[in-house]
């Protein structure tokens, strides 16, 4: 049905080597920045995560299927980008009915992550944020559960909807940047969404969801 389907860890980094076309990660017959995936089981994740629509935009559906991705991390050091679980989504793209449990983003050099996603332009829906932690190790570091930016280019507007983030820590280095629990700088649309019983650390100023 044009789907890849995912049970594992392994296959989840699998297809993110396939969008991005990294060919130092997995065997992949050639990238597909359009694929389409669709999770089976919960998933438990390991070290090492990078993400899907690194250096790239991702435009395909990904239906995280109502099941947990847990334990979302990235060893990243001084000077990487952070890691969510993507970082692109493009304006073709949709990210639909994804939960993730205990994820943590470390933010060492980018302007603003997110821990779904540093970038949407396309439709993130119906998705969860839970118990989850993003760092930024600056004081000039914005960071935020959903995205990061939700943009507009070329006339389309990213657009977030029906979406959450619970008991999540915010914390950053510094107290002169910002944290969003959805979105922290959007220039598109934001339907539905609701944060609940989340900790800011070192906030200056906090997004209004």
């Amino acid at each position: 049905d044009g789907y890849y389907e995912i049970y594992n860890y392994g296959q989840l980094c699998w297809f993110a080597a396939l969008v991005n076309g990294d060919t130092s990660r997995a065997r992949i017959p050639s990238q597909d920045e359009q694929a389409n995936a669709i999770v089976m089981a919960d998933i438990d994740c390991a070290a090492d995560w990078e993400s899907i629509g690194k250096n790239t935009e991702y435009s395909g559906t990904f239906d995280g299927n109502g099941f947990v991705i847990r334990d979302l991390n990235a060893d990243v050091k001084k000077g990487d980008e952070a890691q969510p679980l993507f970082d692109y989504i493009g304006k073709s793209a949709k990210v639909q009915n994804v939960i993730l449990a205990n994820a943590y983003v470390y933010q060492p050099s980018a302007e603003r992550s997110g821990i779904l996603s540093n970038f949407n332009n396309g439709t993130i829906s119906k998705c969860v944020v839970a118990e989850s932690e993003i760092y930024a190790d600056s004081a000039s570091y914005d960071v935020a559960g959903i995205t990061a930016y939700n943009v507009q280019d070329d006339g389309v507007e990213g657009v977030i909807e029906y979406s959450a983030v619970i008991d999540t820590l915010f914390k950053r280095l510094g107290d002169s940047g910002s944290a969003a629990a959805v979105s922290d700088f959007n220039c598109g649309n934001i339907y539905s969404c609701y944060s609940y019983d989340c900790t800011f650390e070192n906030v200056n100023e906090i997004g209004p969801i």
